[in-house]
């Protein structure tokens, strides 16, 4: 007598953003190696936008804190943002692009929303955090100031720049 496998059932992780439990109408979807979530939820849940073009396979998030505009190519991981080259998706190839909904990874609704994430085992649940959650005048999107005179230009670009040398 041979015996089977124990089945092992998976419960749905428990969301949280910005200390809030949310409650989704699709429920994430385990493919074997990640959680999957539903962006359209989230994106509402933070007051983002989303547009998908599933022919270039192409997810666009417009973030309301930041007002960034993140752009992930489904077809081989590239984010982008404000146009500018971000980084490659780690497990790009699991997102499931639908007509209706889009299911990606913790990983992808962290970098395209601007969040923080904590993964909790022992209580199976993903933690969100707003990174500029109070934050969006200090490290939002930094604009120049207007500058009167070349030595000051050169004084303030040059404070700034170690400024920006020193993270």
């Amino acid at each position: 007598l041979v015996e089977e496998p124990e089945e092992i059932k998976l419960s749905s992780p428990t969301l949280i953003i910005n200390d809030k439990k949310i409650i989704l109408n699709r429920v994430p979807i385990y493919d074997g190696k990640y959680w999957l979530f539903p962006l359209e939820e989230i994106a509402t849940e933070l007051q983002d936008s989303v547009q998908v073009d599933t022919l270039q396979k192409i997810i666009t998030v417009t973030r309301f804190k930041d007002r960034a505009v993140v752009r992930l190519n489904v077809s081989n991981g590239t984010i982008t943002i404000n146009n500018n080259p971000f980084r490659i998706l780690d497990g790009f190839e699991h997102i499931i692009l639908g007509t209706e909904v889009q299911l990606i990874p913790a990983s992808a609704v962290a970098i395209l929303h601007g969040l923080s994430l904590s993964v909790n085992d022992e209580d199976n649940s993903y933690s969100f955090r707003s990174v500029l959650s109070g934050l969006v005048e200090t490290q939002g999107t930094i604009q120049p100031q207007v500058q009167k005179g070349f030595s000051k230009f050169k004084t303030s670009f040059f404070n700034s720049t170690a400024s920006i040398n020193d993270f």
